[in-house]
């Protein structure tokens, strides 16, 4: 695939590994240093890349002053309930295809596998921003905010080319 034979290929490619390991890491340091900051070190304008003193005071009060450990265990339930049921109906579902031919057998194995190609929330999102670009989305947002719906999609509302109005200024 790669001709890495030669010294300078083999360091332009080691090079390339550093620079792409540092993008993926460096966001992964940064958050666990500066979890172990004080309040004055981590709020400081110029930041430094190691803490000066070390503290496990931000770790203590999200254990402790918050529910994080119910909200852990409920979220545990729930990933380990939702796994565990998956299993068994794919269990299920993959001892037929393996063992039964039935009519339609084909389709639908190929469309269990195309379903598991793509996250959930991934299939509304072209047609929302499609949306946007329009004036569909304008009229469709009038018309909840009139019947104080919610609106349908999960992330944030995309913004228009309009400028809000400021009020006249009173003298």
């Amino acid at each position: 695939m790669f001709d890495l034979s030669s010294r300078t290929a083999k360091l332009v490619f080691g090079g390339v590994l550093v620079v792409i390991g540092f993008y993926l890491f460096f966001p992964i340091y940064w958050m666990i240093t500066s979890s172990l900051k004080g309040n004055a070190e981590l709020y400081r304008v110029i930041p430094t890349f190691f803490p000066q003193q070390f503290t496990f005071a931000h770790y203590w009060s999200a254990i402790a002053e918050s529910k994080l450990l119910v909200y852990l265990g409920n979220s545990l339930i729930v990933s380990g309930a939702s796994a565990a049921i998956n299993t068994v109906l794919a269990v299920y579902a993959g001892y037929s295809f393996a063992k039964y031919r039935y009519a339609g057998r084909q389709p639908i194995m190929l469309f269990m596998l195309s379903a598991q190609m793509f996250p959930f929330g991934s299939p509304p999102a072209p047609p929302f921003r499609s949306c946007c670009r329009t004036s569909q989305s304008r009229s469709a947002r009038a018309s909840r905010q009139k019947r104080r719906l919610p609106s349908p999609m999960p992330f944030r509302r995309c913004s228009t080319s309009r400028k809000k109005r400021r009020p006249a200024a009173s003298i």
